[in-house]
């Protein structure tokens, strides 16, 4: 992302999460991801970040869900083919596309921001202290 902001010669503190920005978009949800992220991708209204053990697709909107998958060998390609994907094609692994992207599983947003990332980190991979979740 910061090549292509640098191609279109925006400023280096550009924040990319404007670029689609919606007045029910919750920041929290992004930001947690962004932080995590080695690469992020624009698809539409939601973002495909690539993290060190996986790649989640987030809608940074409460009432959705994140979906993870395992990292792909080949990011672009795996942009591609979820582009041409539905989320209910992937929940439904309708002809198998579910499995051939390597999907992990969903976390929901719900009404929680600190279940959700103690759920995500659990997904992605990352050491969890459940002793810091809101109950």
């Amino acid at each position: 992302m910061s090549d292509l902001c640098r191609k279109l010669r925006l400023p280096s503190d550009f924040d990319v999460f404007q670029l689609c920005w919606q007045p029910d978009f919750d920041r929290f949800f992004f930001d947690q991801l962004k932080k995590r992220s080695i690469n992020i991708f624009l698809f539409r209204g939601e973002f495909i970040f690539e993290l060190g053990r996986t790649a989640v697709a987030e809608v940074p909107q409460l009432g959705n869900a994140t979906y993870v998958f395992t990292r792909p060998t080949d990011i672009r390609e795996f942009v591609r083919r979820y582009a041409a994907t539905k989320r209910e094609d992937i929940r439904r692994n309708r002809g198998n596309i579910a499995a051939e992207l390597g999907f992990i599983g969903r976390v929901m947003h719900g009404n929680h921001p600190k279940k959700w990332l103690t759920d995500l980190r659990a997904r992605i991979g990352e050491p969890v202290d459940y002793t810091l979740t809101a109950t």
